[in-house]
């Protein structure tokens, strides 16, 4: 901007010399947000008495000190959606739109203008993801933003910018507490990506550390999130419980098994006594008569005089 200016020449010919006078007029970028305010400055020192900002061929504000009123036009035509200072000839154009892209220049004091902005609407950028491609002793991390033309990448490691691009290789190093964080940005707006940290990228890192020989650590091993010893208090609940059930199982059958030998010798004795009674098969049809033989009204104290008397043949056959 500081070559911007009147730059006079003489040329010269075999019908004379002429002067030629040149005006260069230095151009600038002007970024905005879309939906924000957006200052657009002539940057100059001197005293205004008479400002018009054109876009294009175009008016789109004017001022004069000696009519005292502002004009707009265009997009600024409502004047609520733009405001021109009249000290230092600053438009300030509200609610940017993306229609508003384009080249505005500023005649100052009715002079020609020697600067132009290009004024440029812009997103605010989203926030980035991080992917990592890790092997035993190195990571790359690549993060990923919606990409526009005026997005870029850094990284910054433990909160100071490394590296500009979208990658960055990290070397294990054992320092747990490094952590390294994606800035996604464009010149309005940045958004940094959740921090990864040295832990995240080797988990196996823990309890290493790079002057010492290694050591494994009580507790370094995992299972799917759950320590190695919670692993092996469950297994070992799991076959208490397991062997409980099965004593259970075997007890209950036993105890079953003896009830039921019980009932049947039990059934087999009243089948036996009910065969007590006899009918006569002399006697004709319909007419039979029943001898009925005398049953012991206690059976359990005739088992017991059963097994008496087989117990008294035995000592007699001993005898």
């Amino acid at each position: 901007m500081s070559h911007s200016g009147q730059y006079s020449a003489r040329v010269a010919n075999t019908d004379g010399v002429r002067p030629v006078t040149v005006t260069l007029c230095v151009t600038k970028p002007v970024y905005g947000l879309l939906g924000a305010d957006v200052e657009l400055d002539p940057d100059v020192s001197e005293t205004l008495f008479d400002i018009s900002w054109q876009r294009g061929r175009y008016f789109v504000a004017m001022w004069n000190r000696d009519i005292a009123e502002h004009d707009y036009y265009g997009r600024c035509e409502t004047g609520e959606q733009c405001d021109l200072n009249n000290s230092t000839g600053v438009l300030v154009m509200k609610g940017l739109k993306a229609e508003d892209e384009g080249r505005y220049l500023a005649k100052i004091n009715r002079k020609t203008p020697l600067m132009g902005l290009d004024l440029i609407p812009l997103k605010p950028v989203s926030k980035p993801n991080v992917t990592t491609s890790c092997n035993e002793t190195q990571c790359i991390l690549t993060c990923v933003g919606e990409e526009t033309k005026h997005t870029k990448y850094s990284w910054k490691e433990n909160n100071e910018t490394v590296k500009e691009g979208n990658t960055l290789t990290v070397e294990k190093s054992g320092e747990q507490s490094k952590s390294y964080t994606c800035v996604f940005s464009n010149p309005k707006s940045e958004e940094h990506s959740d921090p990864l940290t040295e832990m995240d990228l080797f988990p196996d890192n823990k309890g290493y550390d790079m002057d010492q020989e290694p050591v494994l650590e009580r507790h370094s091993s995992t299972m799917d999130g759950w320590t190695y010893e919670y692993f092996v208090a469950i297994l070992v609940a799991a076959v208490a419980v397991t062997l409980l059930m099965m004593m259970l199982y075997y007890c209950r059958r036993f105890y079953f098994k003896r009830d039921d030998r019980r009932r049947t010798y039990m059934n087999s004795f009243y089948d036996a006594e009910s065969r007590d009674t006899i009918y006569k098969a002399d006697e004709p049809p319909g007419s039979a008569t029943v001898d009925s033989v005398p049953r012991d009204p206690n059976p359990q104290d005739q088992m017991r005089q059963g097994a008496a008397d087989a117990d008294g043949e035995n000592l007699m056959t001993l005898v």
